[in-house]
């Protein structure tokens, strides 16, 4: 695939779209994510309800249906008054709408998408889908009804969207500090593509017509809610489908609530994963940076390219440029 295209750079007084693809929000939360936003200066425009279908059983996990949910993901890529597509939250959901939005669409409208957890299928499927001539820089960041309605003095939520609103504003030089596992041999290739997203959302990818090739990039992973074991059984499917033989590193992030009764630690496994999954590779692996579920959740962009130096991923390319 060619370069990846940028999105245009966000600023105060620019017009947000909102948009829960995946689950629902409570009232409470998207009404503080909402005035987080237009407290720091956007503009913003909600479509369909998040809310509608939060706490509802037989909603079939999702805040409307997949139809009505990426009809409306098509009207704010064609929107033009709308600069970026900020995600409510994740949950479940955005994998079924692959297919029925307008990539071609998505990808030449180089507006900002922003979400994490779910919404790593559709994030990957922006960037990475074989089947587009070139893919979209999309940012694994904080959500609205997530970090933004949680977000207040000083505290972790607040460095997130801080951290996301920098990045999309081009104000600063990122850099991400991790754990060193296994260090790069000498002379080996250091720089490569950003893959970042949830364990469980990629491996739901394989197979399907949004699968992508993972060779020469840098895999960063997060999850929640999974224990040793399944995380285990996942990057062995990750492992089996060829996905795992030419990476340029891999880092895990944040594995919250992964620990299982009677079993060895989350930590303790990625810790051990390397000379598990990873004995016959050669490629550098850390762990510890910190993104994901409950906590600072950093931004990450998709498909930029980084450079391993010493204990940090350090961008080597904008994610974003001027309109």
């Amino acid at each position: 695939m060619a370069n990846k295209l940028k999105p245009k750079l966000l600023s105060p007084g620019d017009l947000v779209g909102v948009i829960a693809p995946a689950s629902a929000v409570s009232q409470e939360k998207l009404d503080k994510g909402i005035g987080e936003l237009e407290n720091r200066g956007y503009r913003t425009r909600v479509v369909l309800s998040p809310t509608k279908n939060f706490g509802i059983p037989n909603s079939h996990f999702a805040s409307d249906n997949a139809e009505n949910r990426a009809r409306a993901f098509n009207e704010l890529v064609s929107d033009p008054e709308v600069r970026a597509l900020f995600c409510a939250r994740g949950g479940f959901g955005s994998q079924e709408l692959l297919p029925l939005l307008d990539f071609k669409a998505i990808v030449s409208a180089r507006k900002p998408l922003v979400g994490f957890s779910d919404l790593t299928a559709l994030l990957a499927a922006v960037t990475f889908s074989g089947s587009l001539p070139a893919g979209l820089v999309t940012v694994h960041g904080a959500c609205v009804g997530v970090e933004f309605a949680d977000s207040g003095a000083g505290n972790e939520s607040q460095q997130s969207v801080d951290a996301l609103l920098n990045l999309l504003a081009q104000e600063a030089q990122h850099s991400w500090s991790f754990k060193e596992l296994r260090a790069p041999l000498p002379g080996s290739v250091k720089e490569g593509e950003i893959i970042a997203g949830n364990l469980t959302m990629l491996v739901g990818l394989l197979g399907t017509p949004w699968d992508f090739d993972y060779s020469g990039k840098f895999l960063l992973l997060e999850e929640i809610n999974e224990a040793p074991y399944r995380v285990h059984r996942m990057l062995t499917q990750l492992k089996l489908a060829g996905k795992l033989e030419s990476l340029a590193g891999l880092i895990f992030g944040r594995f919250s609530r992964c620990e299982a009764v009677n079993s060895v630690s989350i930590d303790d496994y990625l810790k051990e994963s390397v000379g598990l999954i990873f004995s016959s590779t050669s490629f550098p692996i850390g762990m510890s940076l910190s993104f994901g579920h409950e906590g600072l959740n950093l931004p990450l962009p998709l498909g930029c390219r980084a450079a391993w130096r010493g204990q940090e991923l350090v961008l080597t390319e904008s994610p974003v440029e001027a309109a």
